[in-house]
């Protein structure tokens, strides 16, 4: 299925060397160089675009940011009367104009995008692109760098939840499921305060969190099921073992 949060840079079709550009990314690249680059030593991690791989073409695609979109549809020039552009020329200098139907509800180019549940007008998801390639690029994990996040993670999860079941041991050694779960709960929310910090902090949209924290909540809600099971295993084998002594014995 299509990823609605996402704008293809190019397409270009099998067998063609010629590769058609977006509008947005076509706009964007007039105005000034638009592919963002990570920070030093950083390439092997993440990239601002990604591979598009179908059975006739290939491209490259990127993540646009939505979170301008109020304040362009706001800040848009309702107008088609050359005398009122012509008045607006300062405020339209230096800036990339795009032309088209931006009426909610009346434009006939739609597409859903997310967090809205009505179809936004085509001119202003473009301008959102446009937006996010020369202000706000987005990123996403190359393969290297999700493996390396996801290693990071669960050693520091688990790596928290062995220390807490090592501290939370009652006097027969036993890990007390309350501890257990408390470590895993803690867990899928460092997960959850992580994957949404690294959006606001960094640009980069990492999409295995939720995954990762929904593992966890299933884990810590199975723990006392698979403790009350082990520890009948642990009766009925110590109730074998004793009758087998004893008739040993006898």
């Amino acid at each position: 299925p299509n990823d609605t949060r996402k704008m293809p840079r190019w397409l270009q079709i099998d067998d063609n060397p010629q590769r058609s550009f977006s509008i947005s990314a076509s706009l964007a690249g007039a105005y000034r160089n638009s592919i963002a680059t990570p920070g030093i030593g950083l390439g092997w991690a993440v990239e601002p675009e990604s591979d598009i791989e179908q059975k006739y073409f290939s491209g490259k695609d990127f993540l646009v940011d939505f979170g301008p979109l109020e304040a362009i549809e706001g800040q848009r020039l309702r107008t088609i009367n050359p005398v009122v552009i012509r008045d607006q020329g300062r405020q339209l200098h230096d800036k990339i104009v795009i032309f088209g139907d931006a009426t909610l509800g009346q434009a006939a180019d739609t597409f859903t995008v997310p967090g809205r549940r009505e179809p936004v007008p085509s001119i202003l998801i473009h301008a959102c692109a446009v937006y996010t390639l020369l202000k706000e690029p987005l990123y996403v994990l190359t393969k290297a760098g999700q493996l390396a996040i996801d290693l990071l993670l669960a050693l520091l999860v688990f790596g928290g939840i062995t220390i807490i079941r090592g501290s939370g041991r009652n006097r027969v050694g036993q890990i007390t499921a309350a501890n257990h779960n408390i470590a895993a709960l803690m867990g899928a929310f460092l997960v959850i305060f992580v994957g949404w910090g690294l959006v606001r902090a960094t640009r980069l949209i990492w999409d295995d969190f939720l995954v990762v924290a929904f593992v966890l909540l299933v884990y810590a809600s199975l723990w006392p099921v698979w403790s009350k099971i082990r520890r009948s295993i642990g009766k009925v084998a110590h109730a074998s073992a004793t009758q087998t002594i004893e008739e040993t014995h006898s």
